[in-house]
């Protein structure tokens, strides 16, 4: 037996511990592998009730959502109502500092004065 036989034997036997290595190294990437896909199951079947939740948790959000923007124009609309009656009431206030106004105003004025006291002076005449 040579030196070179030897280092073939050598060889072989190293190969086929390396060969036996790899199919133990494999087969445990296998179960690793299976385990992966078994947490992966488990991840995907919790998950689903969590986003069956946040389904029902955006259609609520939405639909408060909507709701608040009615209340919103509802407001909206009953602000400009009141601006509407606000400035309605301003420009009859403004419209009595007219001038014309103001003359119709006095002649109202006068006639229930007359009529006040045409009424007291008949009122005298009766008891006197």
């Amino acid at each position: 037996m040579s030196l070179l036989d030897i280092l073939l034997m050598i060889l072989v036997i190293v190969a086929i511990v390396l060969c036996i290595y790899l199919i133990f190294a494999l087969r445990k990437m296998g179960t690793i592998v299976q385990d992966m896909g078994k947490d992966i199951h488990n991840l995907v079947s919790k998950s689903e009730p969590v986003l069956d939740n946040w389904e029902k948790i955006t259609s609520d959000a939405a639909e408060i959502t909507e709701k608040a923007k009615e209340q919103l124009n509802d407001i909206n609309d009953i602000y400009l109502s009141l601006k509407s009656r606000l400035n309605w009431l301003t420009e009859k206030k403004e419209a009595g500092k007219n001038p014309e106004n103001r003359i119709y105003t006095l002649v109202e004025s006068l006639s229930a004065v007359s009529k006040g006291l045409s009424a007291f002076w008949n009122t005298y005449k009766k008891n006197k």
